[in-house]
């Protein structure tokens, strides 16, 4: 694919007198007067830095399509780098634009600088991590991943990477425990699972490694890799017949993703970097950026960079999602429902969109749709609470089948007991004049949110009854 951007330097004096010249003027009047929302400055292109960070310069022989898409990308993430210097988001958007450049440099200078902003900040441990082991450097990886892993909930993200970096090393032994400790604390993953199994294998622990790989696949039965490890343990345990019915699966799988690869590489032709890879890449950034304008309160800008990056990529479900989001909290309910529905033919199987589409709808007291939104997310996860305490919240709001609702909010409770859903369960039994139930469910509600006023006040409220 052609790059967007280009590390190199311009080749002549004259070419990097006039941009050092236009950038000391754009550099001059952003620190004097700043950037107005929605007002251009094609100045940015020529920057060399913002914020004391460095920019990617753009390709000479860009194609002029995609060069404009590289000047709005660097434009929107100078622009927001400017306004908000110590925003670690800000930063971390401006690493993914020399991401773009093939820029090295300059991207590890951007993650180290979130690092000094925020020492919790994950995504710039995993880069820096990945970037480190790559180049064989393996103890600073090492270092990285540790400290990433000393984030409270961070364990379970990082422990696959790290038993990675550890095998490469041959510590195979320390590999599994890493992967044990994370898989006694959080829910399992296939790809973790798999790597344990492939740790016992180089400790010649073949029934540990069939038993891996075993529940790998229960999680991902396409899994070509778990059927490759559980094919080499089950033939060293002697069981040829079962080792040889696992290769055969696994060299079908393999044979159907190169089929779907080729077509992908056949449908896009020879542009699909330029007009596949640029635009959705440019939509992740401009997501990036309404993010960080959400969280200082500049909606407007926010909602001006997400319906941008759906206007560049038609299919990009995190703009509409945020989108979705940020119109349902500021009482926009029909935009956010249409955004919805965009939502909803992209990913038509995803339980998220149902979710927010009957609460939307339920907010309109469209109670009939609702239900019905909050019945197929029923169907379509069995084993959630979310639509078993929607659909429970849905009767309590709409005066409609309390003694249904009641079952439902108690069913929601078993499988999530969260501070919600026992409040939902609560006030479902007090409107069916169930004292003593509400008043459990309420207890567990204050319980677990003891600073929440109003499962405080439900709660005193029907205690002052007794």
């Amino acid at each position: 694919m052609r790059r967007l951007f280009s590390a190199r330097e311009v080749p002549t004096w004259v070419a990097l007198a006039v941009v050092a010249a236009t950038a000391w003027t754009a550099g001059l009047v952003l620190a004097r007067y700043g950037w107005e929302a929605g007002v251009g400055l094609p100045e940015a292109i020529y920057l060399t830095e913002v914020a004391g960070l460095p920019l990617p310069t753009l390709a000479e022989d860009l194609n002029p399509e995609y060069r404009a898409l590289a000047e709005e990308a660097k434009q929107a993430v100078a622009r927001v780098l400017a306004e908000y210097p110590h925003d670690v988001q800000a930063v971390a958007a401006l690493a993914h634009l020399h991401n773009l450049a093939h820029d090295d440099a300059g991207e590890v200078v951007c993650w180290q600088r979130c690092l000094e902003l925020d020492a919790d900040f994950l995504p710039a441990y995993s880069s820096l991590a990945m970037r480190a082991a790559n180049r064989g450097e393996y103890q600073e990886a090492e270092q990285l991943l540790r400290r990433a892993m000393a984030v409270p909930g961070a364990v379970g993200s990082f422990a696959g990477t790290l038993a990675s970096v550890l095998s490469d090393q041959g510590r195979f032994r320390e590999a599994a425990s890493v992967l044990e400790d994370s898989l006694a604390s959080y829910p399992p993953t296939a790809a973790q699972l798999i790597a344990l199994g492939e740790a016992y294998l180089r400790l010649d622990e073949f029934n540990k490694a069939k038993d891996q790989f075993q529940r790998a696949l229960r999680i991902d039965r396409s899994s070509t890799r778990a059927h490759h490890g559980l094919a080499q343990a089950l033939a060293r345990l002697g069981q040829k017949e079962q080792a040889d019915k696992h290769r055969a699966e696994m060299t079908r799988l393999k044979r159907l993703e190169n089929q779907s690869k080729r077509k992908n590489l056949d449908e896009a032709g020879e542009q699909q970097g330029d007009r596949i890879f640029a635009p959705k890449f440019v939509a992740d950034l401009l997501t990036m950026i309404a993010a960080v304008y959400g969280s200082h309160e500049r909606s407007d800008e926010a909602e001006r960079h997400l319906r941008r990056a759906a206007q560049l990529w038609p299919e990009h479900t995190g703009c509409r999602a945020a989108l979705a989001d940020l119109y349902g909290q500021q009482g926009r309910l029909a935009e956010a429902l249409a955004v919805v529905e965009e939502l909803r033919q992209i990913e038509p199987e995803q339980p998220a969109h149902l979710k927010t589409l009957g609460i939307l709808l339920g907010r309109l007291a469209r109670w009939e749709e609702a239900e019905k939104a909050f019945r197929e997310l029923c169907a379509m996860a069995t084993d959630s609470a979310v639509g078993y305490a929607g659909l429970a919240e849905i009767y309590l709001r709409s005066g409609k089948n309390l003694p249904l609702a009641r079952l439902l909010a108690a069913k929601a409770a078993d499988l999530e007991p969260s501070a919600w859903n026992f409040f939902v369960q609560g006030s479902i039994c007090e409107q069916l004049g169930d004292r003593r139930g509400a008043r459990l469910a309420l207890r567990k509600a204050v319980t677990l949110e003891p600073r929440n006023p109003r499962y405080r006040q439900l709660y005193s409220a029907l205690m002052e009854k007794e």
